[in-house]
């Protein structure tokens, strides 16, 4: 973690502190609230961690089976797999799936939801990280929540 902030308009001095040890290489991290998310295709988890403490408050079986990328929305866990193509949308309190969705593209690498300001509608964007080098807006493609 890291301590220090923005304060008075100035950047104050950022330290880095140790946080936690994995026995794994961590693939995707999210934060809500005081609780830390992070995906972990070795180990096969999703390990939540209380950022206050650093203590394990539980885990859960990660969805798919390839390295994943992880988003919180509210009482949901958002996770894309690279392999398996798939958005995962689970119960943020259990871990149990809600829902998925097949990717149009390979390699999705990346989730992150924006709320449209005229209409109060949440798109949920996904990245993607592939060999061909573009960038692409896909109107008709997005997922809206409400």
């Amino acid at each position: 973690m890291l301590s220090g902030a923005i304060r008075d308009g100035e950047i104050s001095e950022l330290k880095p502190e140790h946080f936690v040890s994995l026995s794994y290489p961590a693939d995707g991290i999210a934060v809500w609230d005081s609780t830390l998310y992070v995906t972990c295709q070795r180990s096969g988890y999703i390990i939540v961690f209380d950022s206050n403490t650093g203590r394990e408050i539980t885990r859960f079986y990660t969805p798919g089976i390839g390295v994943e990328n992880i988003a919180v929305r509210e009482e949901e866990i958002w996770v894309c797999d690279k392999t398996e193509q798939t958005v995962y949308c689970l119960e943020r309190a259990t871990g149990e799936i809600k829902f998925s969705v097949l990717t149009p593209f390979e390699s999705p690498s990346g989730l992150a939801f924006y709320r449209d300001a005229a209409t109060g509608e949440e798109v949920l964007y996904v990245a993607y990280a592939g060999e061909e080098l573009y960038i692409r807006d896909d109107r008709i493609r997005k997922i809206l929540f409400s």
